[in-house]
């Protein structure tokens, strides 16, 4: 009999804590969604910011040692002159390599390509470029006004004396400029 009334007695404490779990993951389940969409955000960030940095770094890499690709995402093409020197569409060319290189995820880049002394051997070229990172929610609060940047100087290997243009920069969204970029 004593067995019995215990038996009843924790069945009816069972009763009393059976909606306790639901509530107790009501209240902490909007903290770990918010962590946890907060750690995706900030990852897709920083895969952006890494990709950023290697893409500039290779498309600079392969455009100091002449190569200004053949065919890239933008649909240009290269076409060398018959005395070898480059088409003077090069810097839109060398543009289209490095978002080609880049492939952000969170929003657009926007390059810009500098050859200020000339495309002769030993000049420098820049090129700098980032990313607003406009598709990632606001759960994490991002660096730079969610802008992501990297500039990337290296000397000319192969001189390309018929280069035209010593600049090349594209329209930046909203609140951005270029004056990072010297």
């Amino acid at each position: 009999m004593v067995t019995l009334l215990r038996c009843v007695r924790s069945r009816a404490r069972l009763g009393r804590e059976h909606g306790a779990a639901a509530l107790e993951f009501g209240l902490v389940a909007p903290i770990l969604f918010a962590v946890v969409f907060g750690i995706i955000s900030y990852g897709l960030w920083f895969d952006d910011s890494l990709n950023l940095r290697q893409g500039v770094r290779e498309a600079a890499r392969q455009a100091v040692v002449g190569d200004f690709g053949s065919t890239t995402s933008c649909g240009a093409s290269y076409n060398p002159a018959p005395s070898g020197t480059p088409d003077p569409t090069d810097m839109e060319e060398l543009v289209c390599q490095v978002k080609q290189q880049v492939a952000a995820i969170t929003g657009p880049v926007y390059v810009k390509v500098a050859a200020p002394s000339g495309w002769q051997q030993g000049d420098q070229l820049l090129i700098c470029a980032m990313v607003k990172a406009n598709a990632v929610p606001g759960l994490v609060p991002l660096p730079n006004d969610r802008l992501i940047r990297t500039e990337t100087r290296m000397s000319i290997e192969i001189a390309h004396p018929g280069q035209q243009e010593p600049e090349l920069d594209e329209a930046l969204p909203a609140g951005a400029d270029w004056s990072w970029c010297i």
